[in-house]
């Protein structure tokens, strides 16, 4: 299956791209916006953490011009998707150090269905470390993005 093509303002602030300006604006014209900008947090995102990291991603979107509300409920999914993994990661060990290897190797499938998960959404979202690292550090400046903070 072929890759998502990025939006054209991600594209735009890469400047690595064979697209010229003129087809550049075609596909900034051809994308339609994303609906309603404001940014909105999910119920289910309860923690003042998540609330924190969350905003704070919202936040970048919004600045690269790629945030809409549309794209609330994955970011709200890739913040438990973390949390998921997190807590896997963590009683994995936990049994592994205990020796049960039967509940290590499930808390294991769990880790591991919660990266994939984890990987797809950052895809989808743009904010793989390898997508924000490709746009060029003032355009990341202005914008405040952190690459070691993805």
């Amino acid at each position: 299956m072929p890759r998502r093509k990025e939006p054209a303002s991600i594209v735009e602030k890469k400047a690595r791209s064979h697209l010229g300006k003129a087809e550049i604006e075609r596909r900034k014209q051809a994308e339609s916006p994303p609906p309603l900008r404001q940014i909105v947090i999910p119920d289910d995102v309860d923690t003042e953490e998540q609330r924190q990291w969350y905003l704070l991603h919202a936040d970048w979107m919004d600045r690269l011009g790629i945030w809409g509300t549309i794209y609330a409920r994955p970011l709200a999914d890739l913040v438990h998707v973390m949390e998921t993994e997190k807590e896997a990661s963590v009683r994995t060990k936990k049994a592994v150090k205990r020796g049960d290897l039967a509940n290590a190797e499930r808390w294991s499938r769990i880790q591991e269905r919660a990266f994939k998960q984890e990987r797809a959404l950052r895809s989808e979202l743009c904010l793989t470390p390898g997508t924000l690292a490709k746009i060029p550090p003032r355009a990341r400046e202005e914008a405040g993005i952190d690459v070691g903070d993805v």
